[in-house]
């Protein structure tokens, strides 16, 4: 099974930082094995010049922090999928910080998830609940209903072709995280929706994902959760010491999972 880490670098970083930080995530993934999947969501500036970077590396690529949800058009300051296709191999929709700035619904999601597709990307869907629907109890039916809207009329996806992020609202950048089996147990919750809508082809099974909070410390509880197959990382991206640690961390993960196969 694979070990995704995807690496998102919000808003931060001039250029010549992000070279530096590539250069190091490069180093650090020397003699990495085939199943860890590391990818960069740099800002938008960057995604050329950063994948024109790592043109001779296979150990790092390049995703979006998102598009827009038509292909082309009178949008100023937007980004279509197709502008991106070339140096992306994943772009993230529905982070909570584009639900909550700027006011992204399921229904436009939907709308994105549909067009990253017909331009043979892979999306990397974030859902999660924010700490009101975390204390009432209501969480699985708030994602649930998450999957199921931003999905609406999604069939026969090839396995490794979508991603679900599960990350609470509440736990990014707050420095909290649910307890390890709460986070195994929403995993599992998602795969068995998408199990249910028939999401993916042949019932392939879907890559489920913690972020949220993201650690050096707490990484090597989440990646040896049974139904987590990696990790979105946000703010510990960009700390050279963090991420060589979760970086390690997932190294040897990867290592074990080749050995079961």
């Amino acid at each position: 099974m694979n070990i995704y880490l995807l690496l998102n670098w919000k808003m931060n970083s001039t250029l010549i930082e992000s070279a530096h930080l590539v250069e190091k995530y490069i180093e650090f993934l020397l003699d990495a094995p085939e199943l860890l999947k590391v990818t960069i969501f740099p800002p938008a500036p960057y995604i050329f010049p950063l994948y024109e970077k790592l043109a001779n590396t296979n150990s790092v690529t390049v995703g979006a922090q998102n598009v827009f949800e038509e292909p082309f058009g009178a949008y100023t300051g937007e980004i279509s999928p197709i502008m991106i296709s070339e140096a992306c191999s994943y772009v993230m929709v529905g982070h909570s910080e584009r639900r909550t700035y700027f006011n992204e619904t399921n229904s436009s999601i939907n709308k994105k998830i549909h067009l990253i597709m017909n331009n043979s990307l892979t999306p990397v869907l974030c859902v999660g609940e924010d700490l009101d629907t975390y204390n009432s109890g209501q969480v699985d039916e708030f994602i649930e209903l998450q999957i199921k809207s931003a999905c609406d009329n999604i069939k026969n996806i090839p396995a490794n072709r979508f991603i679900v992020a599960y990350e609470p609202t509440w736990a990014i950048g707050s420095g909290l995280t649910p307890p390890p089996e709460i986070i195994n147990e929403r995993a599992l919750l998602i795969k068995n929706v998408i199990t249910d809508m028939g999401l993916m082809t042949d019932n392939a099974s879907c890559p489920v994902l913690y972020g949220g909070s993201v650690n050096s410390i707490n990484a090597k509880s989440f990646l040896e959760l049974d139904n987590i197959a990696g990790l979105l990382i946000g703010q510990a991206s960009l700390d050279l010491n963090q991420i060589g640690s979760i970086i390690n961390q997932a190294f040897r993960q990867a290592k074990n999972n080749s050995k079961l196969i």
